[in-house]
């Protein structure tokens, strides 16, 4: 998803004030976290980027974004397996963000305990941070987590979104393809779509004058959903304009 709007439009229709009310929407601030790497035998925040986005944003002409949805299921046979497949995949395309929803605190102890990932990579939590701060409506406490390839982003942020499964949104300015990517796990069920669709506008209300790509586990219902959540902020569903032409896979 992608969108040039600016927060100042996203709350100019005043025929959804009655349903952002009875959601509890509120666009919480944002609130900064540090990117962590590897270094001296631990992950601990990075040291500040030097100069800010202005100087180091890099209009790259490649630029890896990855979402996938690696299964909050501890008790599924073959879990380790599936997140290795994960990992083997994350370090192919080497994405400078990557999001991956439904990460419970023991993927993420076995994700930064991979020696690539150290060498590599900065990430956004360590597995005590899924602990205290992640969903907990599940069978263990999951979140999501960004990890990505080469220099940390120079800003990187948490927004807490309105629901009732306590789903938070990640912000990240990457330092090479000026962009501002956005890895969310909308509220889930069926019944729930217009929590998700408030949930999209909250995300949508820091989105800045340059591109914004959103990524992650939207759970819709259904097509017609997705294009509603995306037309009322002005996103556009990248998928059919990038993919190869099949449904993609959820």
């Amino acid at each position: 998803m992608q969108s040039r709007r600016s927060s100042s439009d996203l709350n100019s229709d005043d025929d959804d004030d009655d349903a952002d009310a009875s959601v509890g929407l509120l666009a919480a601030p944002l609130r900064d976290v540090p990117a962590l790497v590897f270094r001296d035998g631990e992950w601990c925040p990075a040291r500040p980027a030097v100069g800010g986005a202005d100087a180091d944003a890099v209009n790259a002409g490649t630029f890896c974004i990855v979402t996938m949805n690696v299964w909050f299921h501890l008790d599924l046979h073959g879990w380790a397996q599936r997140l290795h497949g994960v990992l083997k995949e994350l370090h192919q395309e080497r994405p400078a963000v990557a999001t991956l929803q439904e990460v419970t605190e023991e993927q993420w102890r076995l994700v930064l305990s991979t020696e690539w990932v150290r060498q590599l990579c900065w990430v956004s939590h360590l597995p005590s941070d899924i602990a205290r701060n992640g969903c907990h409506d599940g069978p263990y406490p999951y979140d999501v987590c960004m990890i990505g390839c080469g220099p940390p982003p120079w800003r990187l942020a948490a927004q807490a979104l309105p629901g009732q499964q306590c789903r938070s949104a990640l912000h990240c300015w990457p330092r090479v393809g000026g962009l501002h990517v956005v890895g969310v796990h909308l509220e889930s069920y069926m019944e729930n779509a217009l929590v998700r669709r408030q949930q999209i506008r909250a995300v949508s209300a820091h989105a800045a004058e340059t591109d914004t790509v959103v990524i992650g586990d939207w759970n819709n219902a259904s097509e017609e959903e997705l294009r509603l959540q995306a037309d009322q902020v002005n996103l556009v569903d990248l998928w059919p304009l990038v993919g190869d032409g099949s449904d993609g896979f959820t």
